[in-house]
């Protein structure tokens, strides 16, 4: 359900790799140590209460008063502070090396602004950050170290002062002092199980709060994404208001979702649409038809939502209200930065299918020569060779492979983000005409004039949520 991408959208869920790689892992283990100290405790207490208690009764109502009183302090002074130091550790960890990977996949763009002093400054800086806290935090484990090592030896000689009196009088043999100290000691170490593994606890409580948030993030996703596809056009229409006061603006912006239908062609009806936070509106009202066997041109300048219209279609924002039918299961979008998984050549060009029984070498060797990449097989190796893709294909390159990508796959209805801005005006004229003789119908966004020879209409945003819809045509004479 895409949740991956909101939860990035919404920003409310940090490192979100690190907590299922590395919280995870470090969570069952810790639960599973836990769970094992305390059944081994438990035997213990199972084991010498009975010793204890026959022996000095007084010592076994002691030792519960004392593993109380212990318990609590350690829980009240330390608990809440080593916690958030060790939650904040982890999190400054998973930052730290989210910097470094930034590093590893923009350093090209690093190399070309020089810019290594910035980049050094910037990891020092979260090492610096990780480092301090990790220094308060050893701080704190010292000072639970001196309390624990206080608590356990202090009462050391509580059971002999106990005892003695008996021996003295006769009333014990000199073995059962041995006895009662052994007892005495395995009791009070396992009822204070949660002071002397208070490290432990408090790292695993930590490590279940990053989980459970996460958790609650992926419920609440599913939940709104649950809501989102049970909307009914019925609602979607009530939602739409003619009064374009700013109250009822307001009102418009903050209920509902967009209803996204599956039919044929491209239908908009009374479409609005807001940033995810609710506090800008890119899109008021827009509404229109385009029927299979034309093509659209969305221009306007930066910023004015072009981009966002395109992922209101593709479902990936649902905030605002309106009406899109679009053929849900026969579109492909292609965004401006081309996604290359990993994986060999031919799986670059067949996302993102699985399989390539559909799809002969011959075909894949032809789609590769219409998007003037004929060399690319020879000069990496075959369709089988596996490279790190991002690295090894130019921005240009990439764009044409994921054009290859859109011919092979022939849908019916083509989204293009500004597909080919990194294309010249030659490969890019060759481009679009393949996809004129190709593709039934498709939508581009784009900045060049050039592009509206290739396109049947035009939609032109003009910021603060206006826009004006032209065919071929008009917008001609109209620039």
């Amino acid at each position: 359900n895409r949740a991956y991408f909101d939860l990035k959208m919404e920003g409310k869920v940090d490192n979100p790799d690190q907590r299922i790689c590395e919280d995870v892992s470090n969570f069952v283990l810790n639960a599973v140590d836990i769970l094992a100290i305390i059944a081994s405790k438990c035997l213990n207490v199972c084991a010498f209460t009975g010793v204890l208690w026959f022996i000095a009764p007084e010592l076994v109502y002691f030792l519960l008063a004392y593993s109380i009183v212990g318990t609590y302090v350690t829980v009240r002074f330390f608990g809440a502070k080593i916690m958030h130091l060790k939650y904040q550790n982890l999190q400054k960890e998973a930052d730290f090396r989210y910097s470094m990977v930034r590093v590893r996949e923009n350093a090209e763009s690093i190399a070309f602004y020089r810019g290594e002093g910035h980049e050094v400054a910037s990891v020092k800086a979260f090492l610096a950050s990780l480092v301090g806290n990790m220094r308060e935090l050893i701080v704190w484990d010292r000072h639970l170290s001196l309390f624990s090592n206080a608590y356990e030896f202090s009462i050391f000689i509580v059971p002999y002062l106990i005892i003695a009196p008996k021996f003295f009088s006769g009333q014990v043999e000199f073995g059962v002092i041995s006895q009662t100290a052994m007892a005495f000691h395995k009791i009070l170490t396992s009822m204070s199980f949660i002071i002397l593994k208070f490290d432990r606890f408090s790292g695993l409580a930590a490590q279940t709060e990053r989980l459970d948030t996460l958790f609650i993030a992926l419920g609440i996703h599913d939940q709104l994404f649950g809501s989102y596809r049970r909307q009914s056009s019925k609602r979607a229409i009530q939602l739409h208001v003619e009064d374009d006061t700013d109250a009822h603006r307001n009102y418009y912006l903050c209920v509902g979702s967009i209803t996204r239908e599956e039919g044929e062609g491209l239908v908009v009806r009374g479409l609005s649409v807001t940033t995810p936070n609710l506090r800008t509106q890119l899109i008021h009202n827009l509404s229109f038809e385009l029927l299979p066997g034309e093509s659209l041109l969305v221009l306007g300048p930066s910023g004015c939502g072009k981009s966002s219209f395109l992922r209101v279609i593709a479902g990936l924002w649902s905030k605002g209200a309106g009406i899109i039918q679009v053929p849900l299961q026969k579109t492909i979008f292609l965004p401006q930065k081309p996604y290359m998984p990993l994986g060999t050549l031919r799986q670059q060009l067949l996302f993102p299918a699985l399989s390539s029984e559909y799809f002969s070498d011959a075909e894949l060797f032809k789609v590769l020569e219409e998007v003037s990449l004929e060399d690319l097989i020879q000069r990496v190796g075959g369709l089988d060779s596996v490279c790190d893709w991002s690295d090894v294909l130019s921005s240009g390159e990439q764009q044409r492979v994921a054009f290859a990508r859109l011919l092979l796959h022939e849908p019916q209805m083509a989204f293009l983000d500004e597909a080919t801005s990194a294309l010249d005006m030659t490969n890019e004229s060759k481009l679009y005409a393949l996809l004129q003789r190709k593709i039934k119908s498709y939508v581009s966004v784009g900045h060049r004039i050039s592009l509206i020879k290739y396109h049947s209409r035009v939609l032109e945003f003009k910021g603060s949520s206006g826009w004006k819809l032209y065919t071929q045509k008009e917008f001609q004479v109209h620039i």
